[in-house]
């Protein structure tokens, strides 16, 4: 990738119109830029453009000196091109000599190699030829050492004796080829190896130790059980070397991430194709009985059609996909006697056209591969019709079909021959018609392509009935219906009249049919979100999209769309597991109300939604409306603690300063949002978490109590201070921590989690005891920070034994503390899903250097991933919260000015130390701004 770089760097350069009129006037910019061109294309296989350079360069007589060399050249592009039967007549033309070299012979015969195994053409004659002796013979001639030969004359002879039986050379030559690779592994000139390049040869050294193993046992009969284990482990290394592309490269179209797949595909691609090859030559022999052949013979042809598949994404090469499309083709031919028109004949069938179809996209065929798509499509009704119900390979056809449908829609949509309505109410609709009508529930995959579609064309319409063009539209609409009311009361029936009726007319009739578009498509898509979320974990991200479509249809203008998704929502939302919502609870809870005029429906379901929640997962989600409870308790605290003493200036205290003139729309909807919270907190509050609720709030309104407790006095105290008597916190002092042990707790918190604490989602919402670490008490003492509003650190003594420091805010709003590191979890989610385990969905920069740096950064997936250091913020109340204090950290300014530690001090221990700077100025802080200037240069100019 270094020299690919390089090269491409050096022949941009080149390339750029700027340095050719600065570097010269003459047409030769560079002496070597045609041959830079030639190996910078190769190096990246562009061999369409390689195929037409060296074919002029043949016709035109050029580079004399070294034309055999060309004709090597085009031999070699017709090979990576695929047409490997032109490449055999080509290179067996004994008028043109290929030989130049014995590099560009030894090139050749593996060239010769590659394409005679995958037409399985077998040269019977050259059994007891040398090596030697047919140096420039056209044939492919067999080595004297496996090892000495290239990777694709060894499989070539490797598949020649498996066709016959040979089953004592195969192993030969997979054990030779094994040992070099390990020895590869071991030798001197591999300085660094990545762990994915260490997988990819695990993976290369595991193909060929199970082809040694089988072609051990193949030939004693009895071993027949343990070849069939053989195979199926064969079938298993195959699956999980294309699970390896799948998550080791990614489907950007930038130039770097597809030369990155292009080559990582090529390196496995002969391994891939040398084990079905390797199957298929054993399922031929018919060595195992009937029964197991023919499901052998079906997972072989599945096997191709999913390598293909893999393909259309990870290679940029449509030979790799031709090829394997046409090998399932061949074995469905060859094998068709064995499947009798069967289910999975058809899935096959309906998998090979939706392939031939792409082929035909790709290579600009667009009208011919949905007509192909389409006859494909519609006979699925009448093959599910002759199917028998029970078949249990009747679901992944009716899979196949709605994946292909969606296909079919997004062509369809971007050529413009279907609208959106028409899409959803011939198409979308009838396929999950028949997949409800056979009673299958199709799998997650199919409901999230069905929702990736339904989403993008909402969203396509909404955001034109939401743009000013629909607005203005509507705005002549509505004053021609005006016009036409006036001229009607006047008498008038001009043709004016008439003309001006019907255009208005068309125009509410297409205005109201994009309006229905929309919601339809709305509709599809939360309805396959849904199921798609209640069918499987796999797509569990998309709960964010699916709660954003149906709190946005809430607030819509449009009639009616609030009802009909309510409907939906109502219907699919109790088969939806609770803890898929957790991520969600503070935008759900702050949407409670009991306004009068609140849509009802939509309050009962987002009501019944968070009770669902807390009851389920209380430790999770209990505080979220404990805030909504207490959302005004900090307010009596603060007129308790502050009457008849100057407040604190902080950006809260002018945010409520300049909203005291505002009217009480705001201060009614959060009475109603309180009021509402309330209701279902009593609600709660008789059910089975009625005393596990009752020790959270408590806690919580300590908290409150003591986020607002004045502790002015200690502010210039750096050291512990014992806890207030008056506050509550005081009386959840633990009894083992605390000077005398006669005092008992207030309140018992053993059912409460430690706030701070984060802990894993139990799906049974049981939580034992062992998965909790619970809230045994707090410390006698607390500590001052740095700050404005002067926060409290405080330590809360768990289950387990240990402190837990934490930090309690007061007179500031904490949410959007809470809401970053909200963000920052979805991020971490993010980053788990499609960080190690799959990159394929990422999104890349488009600049080489920052893929560069991607490549460099490997050893971040060595231990579990990157990830995004975060910590638990609750907010207790509008003005005060709870922070998790993060441990093995200091304050910035700490580090930074510390008097003894500091690292000013450090590394500047010249310079005016920062606490005789902070003392200087406020000497002058009474002063005129003038002598504040100057005392402040004179810091400037000693403290650097």
């Amino acid at each position: 990738m270094g020299l690919i770089a390089s090269q491409t760097s050096f022949l941009t350069w080149n390339n750029s119109e700027q340095s050719f009129k600065e570097k010269s006037t003459h047409f030769d910019v560079h002496p070597l830029l045609d041959k830079t061109k030639l190996a910078v294309h190769e190096l990246l296989g562009n061999w369409s453009y390689l195929l037409s350079c060296y074919d002029k360069y043949d016709l035109n007589e050029e580079l004399e000196s070294s034309s055999n060399s060309v004709h090597s050249k085009l031999a070699s592009c017709l090979q990576h091109l695929g047409a490997n039967r032109l490449f055999e007549k080509f290179s067996r033309n004994d008028s043109i000599d290929l030989t130049a070299s014995k590099q560009s012979d030894l090139t050749l015969k593996e060239l010769r190699s590659a394409a005679a195994w995958r037409l399985n053409q077998w040269d019977n004659k050259l059994d007891d030829i040398s090596y030697l002796d047919c140096s420039y013979s056209h044939s492919v001639c067999p080595p004297t050492n496996w090892k000495n030969c290239g990777l694709e004359t060894s499989f070539y002879w490797l598949l020649r004796a498996a066709s016959q039986s040979d089953w004592c050379r195969v192993s030969e030559i997979a054990t030779a080829q094994s040992e070099c690779f390990i020895e590869e592994l071991y030798s001197d000139t591999i300085q660094f190896i990545s762990s994915d390049q260490l997988i990819l040869y695990g993976q290369k050294i595991n193909f060929l130790n199970i082809l040694n193993k089988l072609s051990n046992h193949l030939p004693y009969k009895h071993n027949y059980n343990y070849c069939l284990q053989l195979i199926l482990n064969l079938f298993n290394y195959s699956f999980s070397c294309i699970n390896f592309i799948t998550t080791t490269t990614n489907t950007t179209n930038t130039t770097n991430d597809i030369q990155l797949n292009q080559s990582i595909f090529n390196k496995l691609e002969p391994f891939l194709t040398l084990s079905i090859n390797f199957i298929q030559l054993i399922l031929i022999k018919n060595i195992f009985i009937n029964s197991i052949n023919n499901q052998l013979k079906d997972l072989l042809i599945f096997t191709y059609l999913y390598y293909a598949e893999i393909a259309t994404i990870k290679s940029s090469n449509i030979y790799f996909i031709k090829n394997y499309l046409n090998n399932a083709i061949y074995c469905q031919n060859l094998f068709k006697n064995n499947f009798n028109k069967s289910i999975n004949y058809h899935w096959q069938n309906l998998l090979c056209i939706k392939l031939q179809s792409y082929l035909e996209r790709e290579q600009g065929d667009y009208d011919l591969s949905i007509s192909r798509l389409q006859s494909g499509l519609q006979i699925v009704n009448k093959v599910a019709e002759q199917t028998d119900k029970s078949s249990e390979h009747l679901g992944g056809y009716i899979n196949c079909y709605i994946h292909g449908i969606t296909v079919l829609c997004n062509w369809l949509y971007e050529s413009r021959t279907k609208s959106a309505a028409d899409l959803l109410l011939n198409y979308i609709n009838p396929a999950i018609n028949l997949a409800q009508s056979l009673k299958l529930n199709p799998d997650a995959n199919a409901f999230m392509s069905l929702a990736k579609f339904s989403d993008a064309q909402f969203t396509t319409l909404n955001s034109y009935l939401t743009s000013s063009e629909f607005a203005t539209r509507q705005n002549f609409l509505t004053q021609a219906q005006k016009d036409v009311v006036v001229l009607s009361d006047l008498g008038e029936k001009s043709r004016l009249l008439r003309l001006l009726q019907r255009q208005s007319a068309l125009e509410i009739d297409e205005l109201t049919a994009l309006t229905t578009d929309a919601d339809h498509f709305l509709e599809a898509s939360i309805d396959a979100y849904a199921q798609c979320l209640t069918l499987s974990d796999d797509h569990n991200l998309s709960i964010f999209r699916f709660i954003s479509l149906w709190l946005s249809s809430i607030n819509s203008k449009f009639k009616n769309r609030a009802s009909k998704i309510n409907k939906i929502i109502s219907e699919r939302l109790p088969s939806i597991r609770a803890d898929k919502f957790l991520p969600l609870v503070p935008q759900l809870a702050v949407r409670l109300s009991s306004k009068c005029d609140a849509d009802s429906s939509f309050q009962n379901i987002l009501m019944k939604l968070i009770e669902r929640m807390v009851d389920w997962h209380p430790h999770h989600s209990a505080f979220t409306l404990l805030f909504l409870v207490n959302a005004q308790l900090d307010d009596d605290d603060n007129i308790n603690n502050n009457n008849g003493s100057r407040q604190r200036s902080t950006r809260v205290n002018s945010l409520r300063a300049s909203t005291e003139t505002i009217p009480n729309q705001s201060s009614t909807e959060l009475s109603c949002r309180i009021q509402a919270a309330q209701q279902l907190y009593n609600r709660l509050s008789i059910g089975r978490r009625k005393e596990l609720l009752f020790q959270m709030k408590y806690l919580a309104e300590a908290y409150v109590d003591w986020a607002n407790t004045d502790v002015d006095k200690y502010k210039t105290n750096t050291g512990n201070i014992s806890l207030l008597n008056g506050c509550k916190l005081y009386g959840l002092v633990s009894p083992s921590l605390q000077r005398s042990s006669s005092r008992t707790m207030d309140c018992l918190l053993e059912l409460v989690a430690l706030p701070t604490c984060t802990f894993p989602i139990d799906r049974s919402g049981t939580y034992p005891n062992s998965s909790l670490i619970r809230v045994a008490g707090f410390s006698p003492d607390f500590r001052l920070v740095g700050g404005i509003n002067l926060p409290k650190v405080i330590s809360c003594l768990g289950t387990d034994g240990k402190l837990y420091r934490q930090l309690v805010k007061g007179k500031d709003d904490p949410r959007q503390d809470a809401v970053m590191q909200q963000v920052f979890t979805a991020a971490n989610c993010l980053l788990t899903k499609y960080g190690k385990s799959n990159k394929t969905d990422l999104p890349h920069s488009s600049t080489s250097q920052v893929n560069l740096l991607k490549y460099r950064a490997n050893w971040l997936d060595m231990d579990n991933g990157l990830r995004i250091r975060t910590y638990k913020v609750i907010p207790m109340a509008q003005r005060s919260g709870v922070i998790e204090w993060c441990e093995d950290t200091v304050p910035l300014g700490d580090w930074l000015a510390n008097e003894r530690t500091g690292a000013h001090q450090r590394y500047r221990p010249r310079d005016m130390p920062p606490i005789q700077a902070k003392q200087r100025l406020g000497v002058v802080k009474d002063k005129t701004p003038d002598r504040k200037l100057v005392a402040f240069n004179e810091i400037c100019e000693k403290l650097k």
